[in-house]
């Protein structure tokens, strides 16, 4: 940096992010004021040496100094992450190291930048929270639920769909599968899933299934389409509830009221 303009070293110095730059025996040759900020140590005192001698903690100062080497020794960038003590906690930056070349294009020291992505980071681990709360949720509903691909490969199960068609995660996620659905129920479920549309996205089937025992179970399936902005499928959410008892219980009451109809008529009823 230091063939560089007073014009270079003004832009660097706006620059909200710390920026660095160090000669070849790993000596500061310039910080902008956002590093000063963040080392905590005044810039004027801080050039022409290390940053072990200014302070910088011993883990910190052994990272940038095996980083440096890495950056000189194969001329090209690296990155990397690093936690520095801020005056409010620590800061979570990554940190940008590439190489600064004089003028017959070796390499002569190396340049630093360094983002801080505290908010980032604490975002994506409230999210990844967020995500792991979500799909216990899932796993917990007693309804079967799976996503799938408009190629039909499954990118979710619950613990619930597999564990009344027998099958793992491990065996879906990734691949293509379907239950098997009762032969008379087959034409229904196809005529009834062509319907959907960007304008009629949601379609409630209900129809018989197999389980892992061969059972045979009614399965009311709400099908939801995801389509992208060109109004292309994507994916189908499926959520199925077991109504085999309720329609066993409809079943027994249909019988009844008939058996009922008869003896009305038998014996002269109304």
């Amino acid at each position: 940096m230091h063939n560089s303009t007073p014009h270079a070293f003004a832009v660097l110095d706006a620059i909200p992010s710390p920026v660095f730059c160090f000669d070849l025996h790993e000596r500061y040759t310039f910080l902008n004021t956002a590093a000063e900020t963040a080392a905590m140590h005044p810039r004027e005192s801080a050039l022409g040496h290390t940053p072990a001698e200014i302070g910088i903690p011993p883990h910190l100062c052994e990272e940038v100094s095996h980083k440096i080497a890495q950056v000189v020794a194969t001329g090209l960038p690296t990155e990397y992450p690093a936690e520095y003590p801020g005056p409010t906690g620590l800061v979570l930056y990554r940190v940008t190291l590439v190489p600064h070349r004089d003028a017959t294009g070796a390499v002569s020291g190396v340049i630093g930048l360094a983002t801080d992505v505290t908010e980032l980071t604490h975002a994506e681990a409230a999210l990844c929270k967020n995500e792991t709360r979500f799909r216990q949720v899932l796993e917990d509903q007693a309804e079967v639920m799976c996503r799938f691909r408009a190629d039909g490969t499954f990118t979710f199960v619950n613990e619930v769909y597999c564990r009344i068609f027998g099958k793992p995660a491990s065996d879906l996620i990734g691949h293509r599968w379907q239950p098997f659905v009762h032969p008379d129920d087959v034409a229904h479920v196809d005529a009834e899933l062509a319907t959907m549309s960007v304008a009629n996205p949601v379609v409630r089937i209900e129809n018989r299934v197999c389980d892992v025992t061969g059972r045979v179970r009614w399965i009311e399936f709400v099908n939801r389409a995801f389509y992208d902005a060109a109004g292309v499928l994507t994916e189908i959410q499926a959520v199925g509830l077991d109504v085999t008892e309720r329609r066993a219980a409809e079943d027994a009451r249909r019988e009844l009221e008939a058996n009922l109809r008869l003896v009305f008529r038998t014996y002269g009823g109304c």
